[in-house]
Formats: structure tokens, sequence, C-alpha cells
């Protein structure tokens, strides 16, 4: 995959930004990382507080959120954010050692959109904030068609 990182300063304007709340030291780095080889704005936070916070703030474009965080889970987390009406339309990948069935089933019910299971390869996280976001800008210009076009009326078919 080509992580090429030449963006002007125009184009920078426009970046998606993503919010990583991790609580591990060595993830937080890697991540910034990654995501500025990617091209990305990133916004770090070390705990759930500080990661709520930033998402109110600056409301992301997505939220890479692992879910064994101190004091607050992952999934207590993703279940506020989901509640907030402002950011509730924010995209949560989580990000995840449990890797258990039962577990991914409490990892959606909590409300994230999708997740990655650690360790994960680069080309994973891509894939998974290129979909995410894919999806978030599809379900905008939907709202947005739906938005401008308030008088359109039903049209009866029948079928024979």
């Amino acid at each position: 995959m080509d992580y090429s990182t030449s963006a002007t300063a125009e184009q920078n304007y426009y970046l998606p930004t993503i919010l990583v709340i991790e609580d591990d030291e060595d993830n937080r780095l890697l991540l910034k990382y990654a995501l500025d080889m990617f091209n990305y704005k990133s916004l770090i936070a070390a705990d759930a507080k500080r990661g709520f916070f930033l998402a109110q703030t600056y409301q992301p474009d997505i939220i890479l959120l692992d879910i064994v965080l101190a004091k607050i889970s992952g999934l207590k987390l993703a279940s506020l954010l989901k509640s907030c009406q402002e950011i509730k339309h924010i995209r949560i990948i989580a990000l995840t050692a449990l890797a258990k069935r039962k577990e991914i089933r409490r990892i959606f019910n909590s409300g994230c959109d999708s997740y990655l299971c650690k360790p994960y390869l680069l080309d994973d996280l891509k894939l998974a904030i290129e979909t995410q976001l894919n999806i978030a800008r599809s379900s905008d210009k939907a709202q947005m068609f739906y938005r401008s076009n308030k008088n359109l009326k039903p049209v009866r078919i029948n079928i024979e």
C-alpha cells in the first residue's frame, strides 16, 4: 500500500481527523506515526475522559478506541459517545485483543462500527479507516439529498 505523505497545505485543510483513545503509550505512539504516514490529522488521548472531551470539542471523522482502558472501559466509552446527540454520528473502530465471538458482539452492541484485533497490520488499519470514512461520506450525502428534497412524494407502482 502507498503511504505517501505529499499533501499540499490546501489538501491538509481537508484531511480527515482521527481521534485515538489508547492508554498504552507505545500503542499511542505507533498509531500517531501510522496516521501521520497515512496523511491523516490526529488527536491523541491517553484516557476515556480526555477522549470524550476531544470527541466533543473537535468532532473527529473517526475514533480509534482501545477497548481495555483504565477506569472507564472502551465499551462503556463507546456507549457514552453514541448516546451524546452531537457526536453519535462519529464512526468508532474498536482496537482490541478480545477476539471471541461473545466479545465481538459486545463491541458492536456498545456502538462500535468496526473492530481490529491486536496485533494488526498497518494495511488493515488503513483499510478499516478508509472503509469507515467512505461509509460516513455516503451517509452524509444521503442526508443532504433527503434534506434538499423534502418535497419528494412517494410513487405508487403496480406490479402485476
